[in-house]
């Protein structure tokens, strides 16, 4: 006979992690976060998790989420949250910042969903919450005010990536839906449905990538405060986080990594040259949709994945000859 004692991991089921990240473009723009988040585990016999974020710097941000399972396996589950995040937007014209407003969003919801065992999972719910909209610079005549926000919300997801930074192979897909209904209290009523998809494939040291997204608001009147924002390393890197808004988007774009070496166990793993290319826009209107209008952008620079976390250094370039530079240590956010 073979007997086999199982013992837990001693570093479970308590995890902290931390992730800094520093932006800025040549416009001497610069924006700085620092997160730290906590998760806890297998808090009852269902595999109850608690997770918080906290966020400081140019934006301040605490989330927090008990997912909690309702049959063995995840099948079903039910996760209350809450969330209170404040955010610098800055809003441009013809490429001129015009004026920054703080926005204030808080508020909580309660979601139901389905998980797909390792695959991914189905999540429908509601939120209630509040927007504050605060006028820092620019012209006394642009408006600022509250809002009152009740919508349903959806998202769909797929993840067989095998890393979440550094993925050598597999896919991700996401869908998003936000409804905001005057039927349950909210001040506006409008609706916006979002996606992305990456994809990656090895062969030995190179690594292929591809990456898109897009946004769509059903001709609803969307607040400029919810719009989608492109600009930065998230999506067209040389711009400046947030200089494109609008109703409707679309973005893309083609990425190569390529192994240049390991570091030592006790440093970490991977080290990594990376390079991306790729264009997006935004329209304030689906009349106005072009491919042609799309901005290009290019992107490249080092990574590493260490003790702490991932490590990205990098430098990005869009068309016109805007540029930023990146910075970023630990977990993504």
């Amino acid at each position: 006979k073979l007997a086999l004692n199982a013992n837990e991991k001693y570093w479970g089921p308590g995890y902290l992690r931390f992730g800094l990240r520093l932006e800025a473009d040549g416009d001497h723009n610069a924006d700085w976060s620092m997160l730290l988040n906590y998760s806890r585990r297998q808090l009852n016999a269902l595999g109850g998790e608690f997770q918080l974020d906290v966020e400081g710097g140019t934006d301040q941000r605490v989330a927090a989420e008990w997912f909690q399972p309702l049959n063995y396996g995840s099948t079903l589950f039910v996760a209350p949250n809450a969330i209170y995040h404040s955010d610098l937007q800055n809003y441009y014209s013809n490429d001129v910042r015009v004026a920054d407003y703080e926005i204030t969003r808080r508020g909580g919801g309660l979601d139901l969903g389905s998980q797909f065992y390792e695959w991914g999972e189905l999540r429908g719910g509601i939120f209630y919450g509040a927007v504050d909209r605060r006028r820092k610079t620019g012209s006394e005549e642009l408006p600022g005010g509250d809002d009152l926000v009740a919508a349903w919300t959806l998202r769909f997801t797929l993840d067989r990536l095998d890393d979440a930074v550094f993925p050598t192979k597999g896919f991700f897909l996401q869908a998003d839906g936000f409804f905001a209904d005057e039927h349950l209290g909210s001040d506006t009523t409008y609706q916006k449905m979002w996606s992305g998809a990456r994809f990656a494939k090895s062969f030995g040291r190179h690594t292929f990538l591809a990456d898109g997204g897009a946004g769509h608001s059903f001709d609803s009147e969307v607040p400029v405060y919810d719009q989608f924002a492109l600009g930065g390393f998230g999506s067209i890197p040389g711009l400046a986080p947030g200089q494109l808004r609008g109703p409707y988007y679309v973005q893309g774009g083609l990425g190569y990594r390529f192994m240049l070496g390991r570091l030592s166990p006790t440093l970490g793993d991977g080290v990594y040259y990376i390079a991306r290319v790729g264009a997006g826009n935004v329209w304030q209107d689906t009349a106005d949709i072009e491919l042609d209008d799309m901005i290009g952008c290019f992107s490249t620079g080092l990574g590493a994945d260490t003790a702490l976390g991932p490590l990205l250094v990098g430098v990005g370039l869009a068309e016109g000859g805007e540029s930023s530079f990146l910075l970023s240590i630990g977990t993504l956010f």
